[in-house]
């Protein structure tokens, strides 16, 4: 008997055997079995967790706790539904030999897809030699949580805005997952006739608008104000803005808002007003050109 839940390798020896029947004997010898039971393929990411878009770097250890040695393994594993291995990436590896209280090492890298939630590992592999015998034996992979990135809003009050009037610009940077972040940059172009001020949690670098937060933890958000009016009917795009982090030592890119703010023509200003002028002025012309024009009575003798 022996416990197989040990990590060591065994080797059942040959067993003999001797028995007699209506007078004949019988001998045979066993073959010796192989049962790799200090044989173990692990994989791990690096970080295990990560935002989509990140590249983890994935180790996949085989060891050998035993006291025998293992020939010819072949050992890796490949993609998960979470990620995508990089290009030229080598998946699986061979080792000639594997000494006792040995290991050989395979990395590669995978980057994150955007997705979201704790998901399970595909497995690793492994076919070698051990006491004479060939062995193809699977692993659990480890399970990796993917965070949603960082997310801003913006919004204006009132949301109707108008040239000329002001208005009030709220953005809101927000962290759903799980870790801290750092280095919380986020930065929009401001348009040509759009002015900001008494601006709150942000400021004014060269013609963008830059949000800095040093730190996020989960679930927290940062928010900034600015009171905007624009001298004349214009569309505040967000696309172009920019939000990154950081995270794990690698600058992560976070979502920004499609769309934007279309600021109306003030047609009251712009249009109504300038034409009652006008219609004024001719008026007064016209008031006057007939002044002029009318002709004199001579004034009658007395």
């Amino acid at each position: 008997m022996f416990n197989v839940t040990s990590p060591k390798n065994f080797i059942l020896r040959s067993f003999a055997s001797h028995w007699a029947s209506d007078g004949i004997d019988f001998q045979g010898v066993s073959n010796p079995i192989g049962i790799p039971t200090g044989v173990s393929v692990s994989k791990q990411f690096l970080p295990s967790q990560l935002f989509g878009g990140m590249t983890s770097t994935v180790s996949v250890v085989a060891a050998n706790a035993g006291p025998f040695a293992i020939y010819n393994m072949t050992f890796g594993s490949s993609s998960d539904t979470f990620d995508t291995v990089t290009a030229l990436a080598t998946t699986s590896k061979t080792a000639s030999t594997i000494a006792s209280g040995t290991n050989s090492t395979l990395t590669y890298s995978a980057k994150a897809l955007s997705t979201q939630g704790t998901l399970n590992s595909t497995g690793s592999t492994a076919t070698f030699y051990f006491g004479g015998a060939q062995f193809t034996q699977s692993y659990a992979g480890p399970r990796v949580t993917i965070y949603l990135p960082l997310s801003a809003s913006i919004t204006s009050s009132p949301s109707s805005t108008t040239e000329g009037k002001p208005f009030t610009l709220a953005i809101s940077i927000a962290n759903p997952s799980g870790v801290t972040v750092t280095n919380v940059v986020f930065s929009i172009p401001i348009p040509s006739g759009l002015s900001l001020t008494q601006l709150q949690g942000a400021t004014i670098t060269g013609k963008n608008l830059t949000i800095l937060a040093p730190s996020l933890g989960p679930d927290q958000t940062v928010n900034a104000t600015a009171t905007a009016q624009a001298s004349s009917g214009i569309t505040v795009p967000f696309a172009p803005a920019t939000l990154t982090f950081g995270y794990g030592g690698v600058t992560v890119s976070g979502t920004v808002p499609s769309g934007g703010i279309a600021i109306g023509e003030n047609v009251t200003a712009r249009y109504v007003l300038p034409i009652g002028l006008v219609l004024l002025v001719l008026l007064a012309a016209v008031y006057y050109v007939r002044k002029i024009s009318k002709p004199s009575v001579p004034a009658s003798r007395q």
